[in-house]
């Protein structure tokens, strides 16, 4: 346990320092992306990218549990302490809801990453939606979406691939499993991760949609 603890705080600070580091960048000064908005998300790219890596190392039969396991945990684990430090922290950032949202999936990641590793690798895959996301969202501050807006499009179009692919069909298909195995006791827990997923992408598909009628 105690080495569990050091490796997630070691994480949490690796975070940390690659915030600082980017919030120290001159590039992104000069073009006025440095707000903490725009860093957390930067750094949640690299999150999203540490993840992404463990899902197909797992996938591919490249991952042995002793080692793969304690990643799985460190790695989000100090993401999401770090993350929620920063909403903390950072005025412009502080949500209630982000906080919880926190602490219950790293809950949730301590949990499935030891009982249930081949289905944490395939939800570390979800985190692949996280790029589109985040392009999306700068593109739309900084004016780039009406300046660029076939790379918006297309970019948008990846986000949708990538949420149906890798967020909503994943966590169906694990709550479809939870029957079909009848392991009743996560079947309430995965069929709500199924349900928002699906509702976040209903939200998704109404913004791309009017995108579309704007551009058209």
């Amino acid at each position: 346990m105690a080495s569990q603890v050091a490796a997630a705080t070691a994480s949490a600070w690796v975070f940390r320092l690659a915030y600082l580091a980017l919030q120290r960048a001159t590039l992104l000064r000069r073009h006025g992306i440095d707000s903490p908005a725009f860093l957390s998300r930067y750094v949640s790219c690299l999150h999203a990218g540490a993840l992404v890596a463990l899902g197909f190392l797992w996938e591919a039969g490249l991952a042995a549990p002793d080692w793969w396991t304690p990643l799985a945990r460190a790695i989000p684990i100090g993401y999401l302490v770090h993350d929620a430090h920063l909403i903390c922290t950072e005025p412009s950032l502080w949500e209630l809801s982000a906080v919880a949202h926190h602490v219950i999936f790293a809950l949730l990641v301590y949990a499935a990453a030891g009982a249930y590793p081949n289905h944490t690798a395939r939800a570390f895959l979800a985190e692949l939606s996280v790029f589109p996301l985040n392009l999306g969202w700068a593109m739309i501050k900084t004016g780039a979406e009406s300046r660029w807006p076939r790379v918006f499009i297309v970019n948008s179009a990846a986000l949708l691939l990538t949420f149906l692919r890798f967020r909503v069909y994943t966590f169906t298909l694990f709550a479809f499993e939870a029957v079909a195995q009848k392991v009743w006791p996560l079947l309430p827990m995965l069929a709500g991760l199924a349900g928002l997923n699906w509702y976040w992408f209903g939200l998704l598909c109404r913004k791309a949609y009017a995108v579309a009628q704007r551009t058209a």
